[in-house]
């Protein structure tokens, strides 16, 4: 059986963002998705609104920054927390709101996880220096400091912001980032020059395992250049503020795109193998498990025993491809197999036992060792761990999940 999986609810105790107010003049019908379940959302006559759960439960509702928000949780009559003060101090003017990015098979502590993953902010998404700082860990709070020197959108996909992020000078960088509760992020930052802003993550799970985000920013006209300010003072159709703005909530949602690459296959491991430095992988954990449902349980899961497994095809070896990762699902187990150099083949579990990336998406094959794309680790053809080289030596902290694998003739077989 495949490493065990840390299961993560879509529900909540928590104060949510339904939509922003801007649309909800385009709604096709009053429901909208919400958490695993619905919402319905109606004008309630007064300028504000009535939100019901599943058309039915009326939910506690707030207007804050464009967004109009909820309660939920095992109590939807009380609030367990007043809506959460995002900003100390506010820059005078409305924050423009993105549109919103929609994340398949990816779960909102996918999200927070990463910010006590300093790794993963070179390998995925390419800052040229990175330092996470003062993790502070309240009730209905999270927040760390995060610096470092970055380049526009180096993660996207887009040729046109890759050719951008070559040409464009890297600048220094620092967020003081907190998460309130599991339903809004907010980010005081400061850029060389000491251009200020400010983001709000707006977080909704819906379905399944999905996840739909707006991110929302405001900057401070004052901290940018007389000479910026005043070239926008003779536009007359926009505004330094809104235009920076929108560009901040667009390289914010560029950003994501690397770690969706990862997300979108990735197993949340129950025991993730993590290296020195990476507890607060485990305090984020525990710190958003606090917020599950009451009723929440991870379920038991069980190993297949071994008399139950039997021999299964898996490919034929031509279709095992030289110098390639390549994934293969076999009774519902997601494995990859591997052809060395010499034409020998090996069969491991898919899924990378640090944190759970999939090897075979974005994994590389180079001088026989298998490279996971989330932090460039290697590993040996003997599934062992052996550091960022692949000349490095095997390190027992982790490795591989061998698959039991016979030839048969031109079969290649797998015992699950």
């Amino acid at each position: 059986m495949a490493a065990e999986k840390y299961v993560r609810p879509q529900k909540h105790n928590s104060w949510f963002n339904v939509m922003p107010e801007r649309d909800f003049k385009n709604l096709p019908s009053a429901k909208v998705d919400f958490l695993d379940s619905f919402v319905t959302l109606e004008a309630d006559g007064k300028g504000s609104y009535n939100v019901r759960y599943e058309g039915k439960t009326p939910l506690l509702v707030e207007k804050h920054f464009g967004f109009i928000c909820v309660w939920f949780g095992d109590n939807l009559q009380q609030a367990d927390w007043p809506f959460p003060t995002l900003f100390e101090e506010s820059f005078g003017q409305d924050f423009i709101i993105s549109q919103p990015k929609i994340f398949k098979d990816t779960n909102l502590l996918d999200l927070i996880e990463n910010n006590g993953d300093p790794i993963h902010f070179k390998t995925v998404h390419k800052w040229l220096e990175v330092n996470l700082s003062d993790h502070i860990y309240t009730d209905t709070k999270y927040s760390l400091k995060m610096q470092g020197k970055v380049k526009y959108a180096q993660s996207s996909e887009s040729r046109l912001k890759n050719w951008l992020a070559k040409i464009m000078p890297a600048t220094e960088y620092s967020q003081v980032l907190a998460f309130h509760g599991p339903g809004f992020g907010s980010g005081n930052i400061v850029t060389e020059p000491d251009i200020k802003a400010q983001l709000i993550l707006a977080f909704m799970p819906i379905g399944e395992n999905d996840l739909r985000l707006h991110i929302a920013a405001s900057v401070d006209e004052k901290s940018f250049p007389k000479w910026m300010q005043t070239l926008f003072s003779f536009i007359p159709f926009v505004s330094l503020h809104d235009l920076v703005s929108w560009a901040l909530t667009k390289a914010g949602k560029d950003d994501t795109e690397g770690d969706y690459r990862i997300w979108y296959t990735k197993r949340s491991l129950k025991d993730p193998k993590l290296l020195k430095g990476e507890n607060n992988i485990i305090k984020i954990r525990e710190w958003m498990s606090a917020f599950y449902l009451k009723d929440f349980k991870q379920p038991l899961q069980t190993e297949k025993p071994e008399l139950e497994k039997d021999w299964a095809f898996l490919a034929v070896t031509g279709d095992v491809d030289k110098g390639k990762v390549n994934r293969f699902t076999v009774k519902g187990e997601e494995l990859i197999a591997i052809q060395t150099s010499s034409g020998d083949y090996s069969v491991f579990e898919a899924h990378c036992p640090h944190q759970g990336a999939h090897l075979g998406h974005g994994g590389v094959l180079k001088d026989d060792c298998i490279s996971c794309p989330f932090h460039k680790f290697y590993f040996n053809s003997e599934g062992q761990f052996i550091g960022t080289k692949t000349d490095g030596k095997p390190k027992d902290n982790m490795s591989l999940t061998k698959v039991a694998h016979q030839l048969v003739e031109n079969r290649l077989e797998v015992l699950v």
